[in-house]
């Protein structure tokens, strides 16, 4: 089930999703996918995908382009191992990260506070075949899953929407 606003969205793995008609005062609609037990509010000028294959919903940049996107995507998957600390899966995280960019570089690794979640946050460049970007991503443990939104593109385009995108994860819920 979908009701759709002024926002474009793409929906192949039958979630049910709920989007506001309406933007709030900061120009934001709610986005609520109560098949994944997710909330957070986006800009009203972006637009939502879901990829056939991905565990991820996909929030695009006004002006993201194939040549140099923008977006920031959350992704639940289940833990394979529901006793795993954050520290432990931070650690994990990061030595992935390092197998996976060329050129890998932590700008900032920290705990931190998102509401009621304990999260942890890193932001860092990397090269990915021939795209060299850089990065913010938090990640939560609950209910046996982990929760990943990752923001990120081109240097320029991450610094372009970088703000936009720290005022989307401060939004993000697990109801």
């Amino acid at each position: 089930t979908i009701q759709q606003s002024t926002s474009s969205i793409s929906n192949t793995k039958n979630d049910s999703i709920e989007i506001a008609s309406k933007p709030d005062e900061n120009g934001f609609l709610n986005y609520e996918n109560k098949t994944r037990g997710i909330q957070m509010k986006f800009p009203a000028d972006w637009s939502i995908k879901s990829i056939p294959g991905s565990p991820g919903i996909f929030f695009f940049s006004p002006e993201s382009s194939y040549a140099d996107p923008a977006n920031l995507n959350i992704m639940a998957v289940p833990l394979p191992d529901s006793s795993i600390s954050l520290d432990a899966f931070t650690a994990g995280s990061i030595e992935n990260l390092k197998k996976t960019f060329t050129n890998f570089k932590l700008i900032d690794s920290h705990d931190s506070d998102l509401g009621d979640l304990k999260i942890h946050q890193v932001i860092y460049t990397g090269t990915f075949g021939q795209d060299h970007g850089k990065f913010l991503q938090v990640w939560t443990l609950k209910n046996g899953k982990v929760y990943t939104l990752s923001f990120g593109g081109s240097p320029a385009a991450y610094d372009k929407f970088v703000k936009m995108a720290q005022k989307m994860i401060i939004t993000f819920k697990i109801p």
